[in-house]
């Protein structure tokens, strides 16, 4: 009778596992870390296209610049991992990470319904969401990658997860000094004039 049970959960699971696209089990860290390693690629591309989209339509100066910076750096970051990607042997494919999908979306709907003057404000923090995201998903991989003997990956791993740290800490000061204080000013509304 368990030995029925048992069988009848596996064949349960094979069809669940078949749902989510068939992919099989990961029978080791190796496979887990290619897994990994597309993903990561994929929500390197997916906040790519963000950053170069939103930079172009903050207000705030210093912020344009240092996410126009970042832009450009996660366009070498998707490179490098696409080049790590076919050192290690894995399979050069997309596989989505939906996280990712989900944090963009959010940072785009928050900008549609944010007023100008709260707009840089709600982005930036919408970004810092994502880049927490970045810093774990960067520290995960560096642990897989020690664990699997491959120091200098581990070693790059972290060196990421430090740069997000850094742009997470200067648009945190950023956020505090100008743009949420700008974001506590109720604008005008429009067709009125001062004095009138």
């Amino acid at each position: 009778m368990a030995g029925q049970f048992r069988e009848g959960l596996k064949e349960q699971w094979e069809r669940v596992r078949a749902g989510f696209g068939g992919r099989p089990a990961f029978d080791s860290m190796t496979p887990l870390y290619h897994a990994e390693l597309h993903e990561l690629h994929n929500a390197e591309q997916q906040l790519g296209a963000l950053a170069d989209e939103v930079w172009v339509s903050v207000r705030n100066g210093p912020l344009a610049d240092r996410l126009s910076d970042y832009a450009g750096a996660l366009r070498v970051r998707e490179a490098e991992l696409r080049s790590m990607l076919s050192a290690t042997g894995a399979n050069v494919r997309e596989r989505p990470d939906e996280v990712m999908r989900a944090l963009v979306e959010k940072a785009s709907k928050t900008a549609e319904q944010s007023s100008i003057n709260v707009r840089d404000a709600a982005l930036v923090a919408a970004l810092q969401r994502i880049i927490h995201y970045m810093i774990a998903e960067y520290g995960t991989l560096a642990a897989h990658a020690k664990a699997l003997g491959r120091t200098q990956e581990a070693a790059h791993f972290a060196q990421q997860a430090n740069l997000d740290k850094d742009v997470d800490r200067e648009l945190s000061e950023l956020a505090k000094s100008t743009l949420n204080p700008e974001a506590t000013v109720t604008p005008e509304p429009q067709g009125k004039t001062r004095g009138h």
